[in-house]
Formats: C-alpha cells, structure tokens, sequence
C-alpha cells in the first residue's frame, strides 16, 4: 500500500463496503468540491479525495478478483453476437 492512506482520508474503516466507500466520497465532495468550498485548499483537497475513491475501489476490485480466483471461480466473459452474412 502506498504511503498515503486512502481510507483515513474518506474517513472509513479500512474493511468499508462499496456502498460506504461511494457515500463517504460524496459527503467529503459537498464538503471540499472546488465549485461549492472557495477555501483554497479545497480543490486540492477535493483531488486528494478522488484519488482515495478511485484507489480503494481499484484495489477493492483486485482483491475480489484474486479471491475469486483462488477459490476456484470460473469467470464467463460475454460477447455479443455478430451477425454474419452467408452467400
């Protein structure tokens, strides 16, 4: 994990659901969105806060992925179907 930590700037407990990951991003968003807070900090605090949302849901993703896999979880990909013409 990187130095900084995404959770303590979100304000949640480092096992957070997704759905509490995606409230608390948006409650610190309100808070320090450049367009509603005029402090000056607020735009780089506001960026601060989408790199937590954007690195805690990557690594929340990784983690399942690697779960998954080592439980033995087969994964199905979907393509559509492509019409073919016949002659």
């Amino acid at each position: 994990m990187s130095l900084i930590n995404h959770y303590k700037i979100l304000e949640i407990p480092n096992y957070s659901t997704y759905a509490k990951v995606r409230k608390a991003y948006i409650t610190k968003m309100k808070l320090y969105h450049p367009d509603l807070n005029k402090s000056p900090e607020a735009e780089e605090l506001s960026k601060q806060i989408n790199v937590a949302k954007e690195a805690i849901e990557k690594l929340n993703g990784t983690m399942e992925m690697e779960s998954a896999l080592t439980q033995g979880t087969k994964f199905t990909i979907m393509i559509p179907n492509r019409l073919v013409a016949s002659k």
